[in-house]
């Protein structure tokens, strides 16, 4: 197994270079560089401070998702476990080690792993559901930059397909919890994954909350980076922006790359593109994002891993053990 996310690292590693030189290899470097060069310390302030906003709201949503049917973690636990998390995805290069990390760290307050896992797979659930509803939002507003129109109630169309997908969401999860044989249900992992699955699909209120917090969050990150774009110079406004921006971060959290390094940046430079922007510029504003990511994640990260006292040997024999 080892191995096998070694050659994974390496893979993504040298698709992420690969994707970052052919983008450099076609833009212009004097033009490249003068964009570099809008660098101006208070938007990167502002920048960071949404997206620390965003990280702290995707904390009290876990703490939301972990306290479904048992009061497991305080407000206070869930950001120390999710912004330490964080920090794992840089630590451990992939957002896998993330993953393993929060895992292991949350099953320290006596969660169910199943449960955990779970909950992991809605988090991610939510974070996707909110960028598709983003995108069928704001998309329509992107047909005057594009010489071809959108298809005739495209809208109409993604609303009924988000709306069946949750439909059969909730299906399915009825469907296990009925189906699962009543022997296995006694069994302690799978009962706290059977109860979690019920509470969730029975509990819409639950679900609006969740999505709501899911949306407000994204607009963090996505004010953040329009900031950054503000001050790199891009002659476009907000609501021009989020024509574009939620199908970008779709296709930047695809885990094809490094941190979605490459990946990112040829989605801005596309969607940015659209909207009159030059790549270089696009190209500049992306690596930013980056950057600020990788800043927001430290400054937070190293004091919650320090507040958690953790013994990271143990941590990380646990990663090693269920990788």
């Amino acid at each position: 197994m080892t191995n096998i996310k070694e050659r994974s690292i390496l893979i993504k590693t040298a698709i992420s270079v690969f994707l970052l030189a052919l983008l450099l290899f076609r833009m212009d470097t004097e033009i490249l560089s003068h964009a570099l060069s809008h660098f101006h310390i208070k938007y990167w302030v502002m920048a960071i401070i949404f997206c620390i906003s965003q990280m702290i709201l995707l904390s009290i949503r876990w703490k939301f998702l972990l306290n479904v049917g048992k009061k497991h973690l305080t407000l206070r636990k869930a950001l120390e476990i999710s912004l330490t998390s964080q920090l794992a995805n840089l630590a451990f290069i992939t957002s896998l080690g993330g993953l393993l990390a929060r895992i292991a760290l949350t099953a320290q307050h006596g969660v169910g792993i199943a449960k955990v896992v779970i909950a992991t797979f809605f988090d991610r659930l939510f974070t996707i559901l909110s960028l598709v509803v983003l995108s069928v939002v704001f998309l329509p507003g992107i047909t005057p930059y594009v010489q071809k129109s959108l298809p005739a109630h495209m809208t109409e169309y993604a609303l009924i397909t988000i709306l069946l997908g949750i439909l059969v969401l909730t299906i399915c999860i009825k469907f296990i919890i009925q189906k699962t044989p009543q022997k296995y249900r006694t069994k302690n992992k799978v009962r706290y994954g059977i109860r979690y699955l019920k509470v969730v699909a029975n509990n819409m209120s639950l679900v609006v909350k969740i999505s709501f917090i899911s949306i407000v969050a994204q607009t963090c990150f996505f004010m953040s980076t329009f900031i950054l774009c503000v001050g790199s110079g891009a002659d476009i406004n907000f609501a021009q922006l989020m024509t574009v921006l939620p199908i970008i971060s779709l296709i930047a959290a695809l885990p094809i790359s490094i941190g979605g390094w490459g990946v990112r940046e040829g989605a801005f430079m596309f969607g940015l593109g659209i909207l009159g922007v030059s790549a270089e510029t696009s190209f500049a504003i992306s690596i930013q994002v980056g950057l600020i990511g990788i800043m927001s994640t430290v400054l937070v990260g190293i004091p919650s891993l320090m507040s958690l006292r953790l013994n990271i040997p143990d941590i990380t024999k646990w990663r090693k053990k269920h990788a």
